[in-house]
């Protein structure tokens, strides 16, 4: 979100990775971001979002409730990984 006071307005697309586990989302940042910190997102903090295309991709957004702040994945990848525990949370 803009408004994060460390935020620089970046968009590291498809830079990071990100794993579903049953607890939550895990974003873990890759080597050549150095000074960024890994984090953990529960399921009962997110929430589905749009869907929209890029680079011929179907994305969705995932929101992260009382803030700004939303994650971009492949529709794919919601659909295999995320939507389950979205729709039983």
């Amino acid at each position: 979100a803009e408004t994060y006071h460390k935020s620089q307005a970046s968009d590291y697309w498809n830079a990071m990775e990100l794993e579903a586990t049953n607890e939550g989302l895990s974003v873990n940042r890759p080597l050549f971001l150095f000074g960024r910190r890994s984090a953990f997102f529960p399921w009962a903090v997110l929430s589905p979002g749009s869907t929209f295309y890029a680079w011929l991709t179907k994305r969705r957004t995932l929101r992260l409730a009382g803030t700004e702040l939303q994650f971009s994945v492949t529709e794919r990848f919601y659909k295999k990984h995320v939507q389950h525990y979205l729709e039983s949370a």
